[in-house]
């Protein structure tokens, strides 16, 4: 586990051009009270059991490294989904996707509340068939971009 720990935190700290990532969030939210999190039961990552393992453990170190806590009885949950456009309303994701390119989309959901306080959605290449090692540098990349605006700078008033 230790070398998969220095893998990502490498990871971290290199350029992550090929992902692009597209961040919103409720500007009254205030992000302190978020602490502790829990992912759907039920998620819709468009991968392999494997590779979601991955990414959920990818998830988890992220998470974790920005002061996070993994819980049963969360304050907030995560929901993670692969979207699969349905229109070019959004010009910064066409329509039309080459095969390997996949659209993630992370919402966080606070619990108290019942509603999404936080999303990021993204557009990068994921091939199935790639090396174990390929896929884990690619996951890594996508959590830190994906991840990297969390929690929103709060503005000065």
């Amino acid at each position: 586990m230790r070398p998969f720990v220095l893998l990502l935190l490498l990871v971290l700290f290199s350029s992550c051009g090929s992902v692009k990532v597209n961040y919103d969030y409720d500007k009254s939210t205030d992000f302190s009270n978020f602490n502790t999190y829990r992912f759907y039961s039920k998620l819709n990552t468009g991968l392999s059991e494997i590779d979601e393992k991955r990414l959920l453990n990818i998830l988890d170190i992220t998470l974790q490294i920005k002061g996070m806590v993994y819980s049963e009885e969360p304050d907030f949950l995560i929901k993670i989904e692969n979207e699969i456009p349905l229109n070019s309303q959004d010009a910064n994701f066409p329509e039309s996707l080459p095969k390997s390119q996949k659209i993630f989309r992370f919402e966080f959901l606070d619990i108290k509340r019942n509603h999404i306080f936080w999303t990021a959605t993204c557009q990068t290449s994921f091939k199935e068939n790639e090396t174990a090692i390929n896929k884990e540098h690619k996951l890594a990349e996508l959590v830190d971009k994906m991840l990297s605006k969390y929690p929103p700078k709060s503005r000065s008033k």
